[in-house]
C-alpha cells in the first residue's frame, strides 16, 4: 500500500485500524530502514515487490562460526562514524580482527541501507580485479560496450547501499580510484573498508584498530578459542598447541618491550626442569617416549636460553 502511494487514511480504512496506528507504523519503518521520508519508503516497497533483496541484506556477508568477544567501544564508534562518513577504513596490522569487526558492523548497520549491498573479500582479487570481485558479489554483469565499473555504479544507483571492501592492502592502488568513482557516482552508497593502511581517498575516515586489552577481552577471547579448538598435536593423554612462529616472535618482542622476558624465561626453565624430572622417574617403562616427544622442543628451547654458569 505504501508502494501504491496510498495515504495514511486510505491504509487505515483498508486495514480497519486507526490513522494514528498507521502513522506509528510508518514512523517505525522510516527509522528501521533509515530512509528520509514516506516517498522513499514507498520506493523501497516497490523494489521489494519487484524482487529486490530484502532491506539490509548484504550479499556475501560471512556467517559467524564463533562468538564475537569484546570491541564494544570500537563497534559503537564505527557505527557512529559510518553514519557520518561515506568512506570509513578500519586500519590495523594483520590479525587484529578487522574482518570480523567489519562483519559485525555490516550486519548491525544493514537496516540503515535498504538497498542492500555486498561484503567483498578482496584476498582473491589478484592483479587488480577489484571491480570483478565487487560485481560478482553484487550479482551484476556488464552489457555490451559497458565496463564492469559502470555496471556496478548502475546497480548501486542513488539508493542507500553499503559496500564492505575487506583486505584492501594488496590492491590499494586499484581500490582507491574504484572507491572514489563509486562515491562520486552513487550518492547513497557508503563504503566500509579494512586495510593495513588507509586508502588515501578524499573524505576518508580512518579508524585505527589495536590489540584487545589484556586482563579482559583478550583473555576471554583466548580461552574461548582455545577451548573450542581441536588440539594442530596430541601425545599420550595430553593435548598440546603450537604457536605460529610469527606469533612467537611477536610475543618475544613484547616481552622485551615490557622487560618481562627474563622472568618468563626463568618460569619456563623451572617448568621444563619439573617436567624432565617427572619423566625421569618413569624411564623403566615405555610410556614416557610419546610424552617426551611432545615436550622435547620445549625442553630444548628452555635450555637454549639458560645462562651459562661456571662449573
Amino acid at each position: 500500500m505504501l508502494g501504491a502511494r496510498l495515504s495514511n487514511a486510505d491504509i487505515a480504512g483498508r486495514l480497519h485500524i486507526s490513522v494514528r496506528t498507521v502513522e506509528n507504523h510508518v514512523s517505525s519503518l522510516l527509522r528501521k530502514y533509515g530512509v528520509a521520508d514516506r516517498r522513499a519508503l514507498g520506493e523501497l516497497a516497490v523494489q521489494v515487490q519487484a524482487g529486490a533483496p530484502l532491506p539490509g541484506r548484504l550479499a556475501g556477508l560471512p556467517s559467524a562460526l564463533t562468538t564475537f568477544i569484546g570491541r564494544s567501544a570500537e563497534r559503537e564508534h564505527l557505527m557512529e562514524t559510518l553514519r557520518a562518513a561515506r568512506l570509513v577504513t578500519v586500519v590495523g596490522p594483520g590479525g587484529m580482527g578487522k574482518t570480523r569487526l567489519a562483519g559485525q558492523i555490516a550486519g548491525a548497520a544493514g537496516p540503515s541501507f535498504p538497498a542492500g549491498g555486498a561484503f567483498v573479500d578482496l584476498v582473491p582479487a589478484r592483479g587488480g580485479y577489484v571491480a570483478q570481485a565487487v560485481a560478482s558479489a553484487l550479482g551484476v554483469s556488464e552489457r555490451p560496450q559497458q565496463s564492469l565499473e559502470d555496471a556496478v555504479v548502475e546497480r548501486l544507483g542513488e539508493s542507500r547501499s553499503l559496500l564492505v571492501l575487506d583486505n584492501c592492502e594488496h590492491v590499494i592502488d586499484v581500490v582507491a580510484p574504484f572507491a572514489e568513482r563509486v562515491l562520486a557516482a552513487c550518492p547513497g552508497t557508503h563504503i566500509l573498508a579494512t586495510s593495513r593502511e588507509r586508502l588515501g581517498v578524499r573524505g576518508e575516515r580512518a579508524v585505527p584498530l589495536g590489540p584487545l586489552p589484556l586482563e579482559s577481552d583478550a583473555e576471554r577471547l583466548f580461552i574461548d578459542r582455545a577451548t573450542a579448538a581441536n588440539s594442530v598435536h596430541r601425545w599420550g593423554g595430553a593435548a598440546r598447541w603450537r604457536l605460529l612462529q610469527t606469533v612467537r616472535a611477536f610475543a618475544i618482542e613484547q616481552l622485551d618491550v615490557s622487560g618481562e622476558r627474563p622472568e618468563i624465561q626463568d618460569r619456563h626453565l623451572r617448568w621444563a626442569a619439573e617436567v624432565a624430572s617427572e619423566l625421569e622417574t618413569r624411564l623403566d617403562g615405555d610410556e614416557w617416549y610419546d610424552e617426551f616427544d611432545g615436550v622435547a622442543d620445549d625442553l630444548r628451547a628452555a635450555l637454549a636460553v639458560t645462562p651459562q654458569r661456571p662449573g
